[in-house]
């Protein structure tokens, strides 16, 4: 199963996420905590971290992800305000994959989701049939 790592200030944007991540068949942990988002991190290794931008922790965790050889393979997908004029090339510079636009809509996150992440395979079914 896919997993998603949500951190995201705002609880009704972080609801809505799981929700939507969840329909998707995503196993989603979310966070407004930025020390739980680093722990959960490390102990669950998602397929993608959706991370809410802009703000000093966003900065903080995009970079500490993006500094780290182990968790820098890992898609980082920087979520804003519509209203928000965020600095795309500043936030790609820092590492961010992506840029998902807020309020969030099951359509989009679907296309964040599929541009970043492959399916994970049961190795069974890789399984020759000779």
């Amino acid at each position: 199963m896919k997993r998603a790592l949500i951190f995201e200030r705002d609880a009704g944007t972080r609801i809505a996420l799981v929700r939507i991540l969840g329909r998707l068949g995503w196993e989603v942990d979310a966070t407004h905590d930025f020390e739980r988002a680093l722990s959960c991190f490390d102990k669950r290794q998602p397929d993608i971290v959706l991370l809410s931008w802009p703000g000093d922790e966003g900065v903080w965790l995009l970079t500490t992800f993006k500094a780290d050889r182990d968790r820098r393979a890992t898609p980082v997908v920087v979520m804003a305000d519509a209203q928000v004029d965020i600095d795309a090339e500043a936030a790609v510079e820092l590492g961010a994959n992506d840029i998902l636009r807020k309020p969030v809509s099951a359509s989009a996150v679907r296309i964040v989701t599929d541009r970043w992440v492959v399916d994970r395979m049961d190795p069974a079914s890789c399984a020759s049939e000779d």
